[in-house]
Parts: C-alpha cells; sequence; structure tokens
C-alpha cells in the first residue's frame, strides 16, 4: 500500500463565480446546452494531459444541475477530479465529491478489503476529517460491480457540521483501485445523518454513474 496524497479541505467559497445553469471547469465556464461530454473518462491520456499518473480506466457522469464547479489535475487539490456544489448563496459550498487512485496490493479478496479499510481508516478518514472526526462506521459498498469498503463519519469545518462518506473501491488482479471522498455541510447539503451518506446527495450519484474499463 502507498500514502495518499489527497488535500480534502472545505473550501469558503467557490474557487469560480457560480450561476444558475452553468457549468465550471476549471474556472472556464461552460452553458449546460453547450457540447461539454456527458461523462468524462479518467484513463492515461486524462493523467497525461494533467500530470498525473492513472494506471487505469473509469468513466464518471460530468454533473448537472446545481452549478457545479468541476475540478482537474492540479486544480483538484491532490485528487484526479474534484466536484464542488455550491450552496444556494453560490458563496460556499454545499457539497464537494474527490477521485483518486489507490493502491492495494493483489491477494485473497478478503484481505485485500481488510487492507482497504486500514488505509482508509489510518489515513484518508484522518485526513478528510481533521482533528475533531468522529467516525460512525464501516459498511461494504460496490461500485460497478467491484466491491470496496465505505467508511463514514462527520467532523466540524469552520463552525459547521460535515458528514463524511469515504468509498475505496478495489479492482480484481491488479493493485489499483479509485477512492471516492464525499463531504455534504449538514444544512446546506442533503445529508442531515451520517445513515444517509452514500444514499443520497453528489457521493451517491458520483458512484452509481461511475464505471470501469473501457467505454
Amino acid at each position: 500500500m502507498r500514502r495518499l496524497g489527497l488535500l480534502l479541505i472545505l473550501a469558503t467559497a467557490c474557487e469560480a463565480e457560480c450561476k444558475a445553469g452553468e457549468v465550471t471547469v476549471n474556472g472556464e465556464k461552460v452553458h449546460e446546452d453547450a457540447s461539454v461530454p456527458r461523462s468524462l473518462v479518467l484513463n492515461a491520456a486524462y493523467g497525461a494531459k494533467h500530470g498525473l499518473d492513472i494506471p487505469l480506466e473509469a468513466r464518471v457522469e460530468v454533473p448537472r444541475g446545481d452549478s457545479p464547479v468541476v475540478l482537474e489535475g492540479e486544480a483538484a487539490g491532490g485528487a484526479w477530479i474534484r466536484f464542488d456544489y455550491p450552496d444556494q448563496s453560490g458563496d460556499k459550498i454545499a457539497e464537494r465529491v474527490s477521485i483518486a487512485g489507490l493502491h492495494v496490493d493483489p491477494g485473497p479478496e478478503a484481505e485485500r478489503l481488510a487492507a482497504l479499510e486500514q488505509l482508509i481508516m489510518t489515513q484518508v478518514f484522518p485526513q478528510a476529517a481533521g482533528p475533531g472526526g468522529k467516525y460512525h462506521g464501516s459498511r461494504p459498498a460496490t461500485v460497478d460491480g467491484k466491491r470496496g469498503v465505505m467508511v463514514i463519519g462527520e467532523t466540524t469545518m469552520e463552525g459547521e457540521a460535515v458528514m463524511l462518506g469515504v468509498v475505496g473501491v478495489l479492482l480484481p488482479e491488479q493493485k489499483d483501485g479509485l477512492m471516492v471522498v464525499g463531504q455534504s455541510v449538514v444544512g446546506k447539503g442533503p445529508i442531515g445523518t451520517p445513515d444517509a451518506v452514500g444514499s443520497t446527495g453528489a457521493l451517491h450519484d458520483v458512484l452509481q454513474s461511475l464505471r470501469f474499463g473501457p467505454g
């Protein structure tokens, strides 16, 4: 296993001005009816464009509605890609979803899942939750038929309660997989309790849209 370089800090404001009916990609606004690909491919070509090593291929739906800000490569703060959803004021972030890679050594699936949970608990969750983060439990996760683990918790950022979901997904017969981290501000995003993490909101939508392998 190797340490993940995820920088997951809930911003106090949108990195770019957020307006209804627009999607912003790395600071460039594109209207929803513009010729933007419906799905975005994360692969070696995407990695080369952004200076990233991406040894797998996955597709994720480009979010629509809620005027999301899409940050790719270096702009994503250590992740491969990040989706920021503004609150109603457009000044602060209500939800954030980040996608990055992970490595877990090959072996029996049960051992790999245990190693994955340990990786999340010892490295990713503490980084996402910060000091004072609370752990609410773990449960199995399945994304596009691939098994993984979801760790659920909450924290406080800038005086606001934030629900967290950290999902690691393993790919069979290879060491590479995906880590998806969702943060939702209570009262601004749709998630208000730990039980709702992963069942609604931006994290749910991204997980449901993910597909592995060539399209």
